[in-house]
């Protein structure tokens, strides 16, 4: 690889997040033209939805994080985790999704979470209902910013009702849109990383962030949660 090419992957990499594999790619396609490798980065299209968020319930005294990665192209859900804890420290909502699912890998790996919530998660996140409610919000608001916000607010605060047992739950939340490119990247080893410390090479990524804020859910109808 010549120093030119290696450098211009190397930049175009550092500017946009995305992997130096990725750009390689692109150098040969473009014949090494940068602006266009990076007009063809900036055009790829961030159907992938992350949210992520903290939580707590104090009435069944219960703390921890959960979240959800929806393609709002394809309308599945293509990933998902809970894990609540008696005591937890809040997740940082704003680290990148690199940072993001080595925490999730720790929490995994640690295998202390409620079992049993992590179950009713699993089950609320798949049913037919909730499915065809987020088909219908990316169809119709994704692009509208606050009200997308808005309505999956409210429709998390109605779906999670029996994975906290009816009780009320306050929650603390972030979308963020990566592209496939990004959120399929493979996660690289810690050891690997340390091994490549005097490489100058960082691809942390600065992706459109919407926060959210999201109140107590009391539950007025215990049976139903609604």
């Amino acid at each position: 690889m010549s120093d030119f090419k290696e450098k211009t992957i190397i930049e175009v990499s550092m500017n946009t997040g995305y992997d130096p594999k990725v750009v390689e790619l692109l150098y040969d396609f473009t014949n090494g033209d940068q602006e266009g490798i990076e007009k063809i980065l900036a055009s790829i299209h961030k159907n992938i939805v992350i949210i992520k968020a903290n939580f707590e319930s104090k009435t069944i005294d219960k703390k921890g994080f959960f979240y959800l990665a929806y393609d709002s192209g394809q309308y599945q859900v293509i990933e998902k985790g809970f894990f609540a804890f008696s005591h937890f420290e809040n997740i940082d909502l704003q680290k990148s999704w690199d940072d993001l699912r080595k925490s999730i890998l720790n929490f995994k790996m640690q295998d202390k979470f409620d079992k049993k919530m992590w179950s009713f998660y699993d089950r609320e996140m798949g049913r037919e209902a909730f499915l065809r409610e987020m088909e219908r919000l990316s169809t119709d608001f994704i692009s509208k910013g606050n009200k997308f916000k808005t309505l999956l607010e409210t429709l998390l605060g109605k779906v999670l009702a029996p994975v906290f047992y009816h009780k009320n739950f306050a929650m603390n939340m972030e979308i963020e849109f990566l592209d496939p490119f990004l959120f399929f990247k493979p996660l690289e080893n810690p050891k690997e990383e340390e091994s490549e410390e005097e490489k100058p090479i960082s691809t942390n990524s600065e992706e459109e962030n919407i926060i959210a804020n999201l109140k107590v859910f009391p539950i007025l109808d215990p049976i139903n949660g609604k």
